[in-house]
């Protein structure tokens, strides 16, 4: 493999890092933002429980695994593509259940738009980090 050590790769890495921990938190059952998504796709499909958060969190920790493994290891392009774009979709998806159809502007407007922005900002590096490959 040689790839170059740039912002891209700081990006992935980071990525990686935060959906592995998200993962490993999730499923711990830890009270994290990955519960909350948990609970808030609960509500929405109209199940009290747990089930959502696993599934999320079993997603977040192979998208972790996926970034850094295609860091170090080297992995098809052609199924770097796809991957990534499926990260990319999911986490689309999960903002809009989250943020749109299951909480729009709770607790408050700037609460609200805060969190929507830092999930913004996720979404955006992992678009930039998909054209990485």
């Amino acid at each position: 493999m040689s790839r170059s050590v740039d912002n891209r790769f700081f990006l992935q890495l980071a990525l990686g890092v935060m959906f592995l921990a998200l993962g490993i938190l999730g499923i711990s059952r830890y009270s994290s933002d990955l519960a909350q998504v948990g609970r808030a796709l609960g509500n929405f499909f109209g199940s009290s429980s747990g089930t959502f958060t696993i599934v999320v969190s079993v997603i977040q920790l192979a998208a972790g695994l996926f970034l850094l493994i295609d860091l170090f290891a080297g992995i098809s392009s052609g199924i770097v593509t796809l991957v990534q774009m499926l990260i990319f979709i999911l986490f689309l998806v999960n903002m809009l259940l989250r943020f749109f159809l299951n909480g729009f502007l709770e607790p408050d407007f700037f609460p609200w738009l805060a969190a929507v922005g830092k999930e913004s900002v996720i979404l955006a590096s992992i678009w930039v980090v998909r054209g990485r490959a």
